[in-house]
């Protein structure tokens, strides 16, 4: 099964905005989520199955905060069929991580 896989070999630019998005799928399964690690344990996006449009997954560009070197976002189809795909998105910090997590770093509301 393939697992395609994004690596950020470089800061993604402040203020620029990279999203993903399912085209077979109306969203993302459960148990996808965006992990900022650090210090704020609350940082952490899940999917809201109630949202229509939870077949986008954005990281936003942060000087001293998100899009980093070393972001990583994985898609596995965790059933093989339609709606089966799931996102894992790690968020590593640019800069010194001093600013909070963007708004649009999320899996759409």
């Amino acid at each position: 099964m393939s697992k395609p896989k994004v690596l950020y070999t470089v800061d993604l630019a402040n203020d620029a905005n990279h999203s993903f998005t399912t085209t077979t799928d109306t969203q993302y399964s459960i148990g996808s989520a965006i992990i900022i690690p650090g210090q704020d344990a609350t940082r952490v996006g899940v999917v809201d199955l109630s949202a229509s449009s939870d077949n986008v997954v954005t990281i936003a560009g942060l000087t001293n905060g998100d899009g980093g070197i070393g972001t990583t976002i994985k898609f596995i189809n965790t059933t093989g069929a339609t709606d089966g795909w799931a996102a894992e998105a790690i968020v590593l910090n640019q800069g010194d991580g001093s600013v909070a997590m963007a708004s649009a770093t999320a899996f759409p509301a």
